[in-house]
C-alpha cells in the first residue's frame, strides 16, 4: 500500500469569525469568505472530500467542487469541538432545504439528530476519540488523496498538534491548507 496525503482546510471565513459573535448559530460565509474560498487552489488529482456538515463548511465545499465532480461524504465527527450557538449544526432537514443539490449525501450521511451536542463531546476525551475515529476512517480509505474540510479546534486535534495551557500555540487560519502524508500502517506478517 503507498502513501497517502491527507489535505486539512478549514472553511473559509464565516459570520462569527469577523467579530467573535459566537451567539450565531451555524453561520455562514461572509462575502469576503465566499471570495477567498473562489481563489483556494486546491491539490490536483484529489480522489475524495470529507467535510463537516456544516453551513460553512459545505459552503466551502460547493464553492471549490460546483459540480461535485469528485466523491464527498460529510461527516459529523468533524464538526467543531464548541458548546458556543457557532459550533451548533442545522438539522438534516434544514441542511437540505440550503444544499439541495447535497440532499442525497446529507441524508445518506447524518442521522436525525447529528446535532444535539452536548457537554460530554465537548470533553478532551470526546474530541480525542472522535479525531481518532476520523483518522481511522481516512487511512482504510482505497483513495490515495483525500481532502478534510472542517474547523480550526478540531483540526488542531485531528493532527495532534498540542494545547498549550488550554490555548492553540498555532491557529488554522480561514481557508487555511496544510498537507500531511501518512505513510501505511506496516503489514502482519503471516507466520
Amino acid at each position: 500500500m503507498s502513501e497517502k496525503t491527507i489535505f486539512y482546510l478549514r472553511h473559509c471565513q464565516a459570520e462569527h469569525n469577523v467579530n467573535n459573535e459566537y451567539n450565531i448559530q451555524d453561520p455562514r460565509l461572509t462575502q469576503i469568505g465566499i471570495e477567498h474560498a473562489k481563489k483556494i487552489i486546491l491539490p490536483p488529482n484529489l480522489e475524495l472530500v470529507v467535510c463537516s456538515p456544516f453551513v460553512r463548511t459545505l459552503q466551502t465545499y460547493q464553492i471549490l467542487f460546483p459540480g461535485k465532480e469528485i466523491p464527498l461524504i460529510i461527516e459529523p465527527d468533524l464538526q467543531e469541538v464548541s458548546m458556543c450557538e457557532c459550533d451548533i449544526g442545522s438539522s438534516v432537514e434544514t441542511l437540505v432545504e440550503q444544499f439541495p443539490d447535497l440532499a442525497r449525501e446529507l441524508q445518506r450521511d447524518l442521522k436525525h439528530d447529528w446535532n444535539e451536542k452536548t457537554k460530554d463531546q465537548c470533553t478532551k476525551e470526546a474530541i480525542q476519540k472522535r479525531a481518532e475515529k476520523i483518522r481511522y476512517l481516512l487511512h482504510k480509505r482505497s483513495e490515495r488523496k483525500i481532502l478534510v474540510i472542517s474547523h480550526n479546534c478540531f483540526l488542531h486535534g485531528l493532527v495532534g498538534e498540542h494545547f498549550e495551557n488550554g490555548e492553540i500555540k498555532e491557529q488554522f487560519a480561514n481557508e487555511q491548507l496544510k498537507t500531511y502524508s501518512v505513510a501505511p500502517h506496516p503489514q502482519k506478517s503471516r507466520s
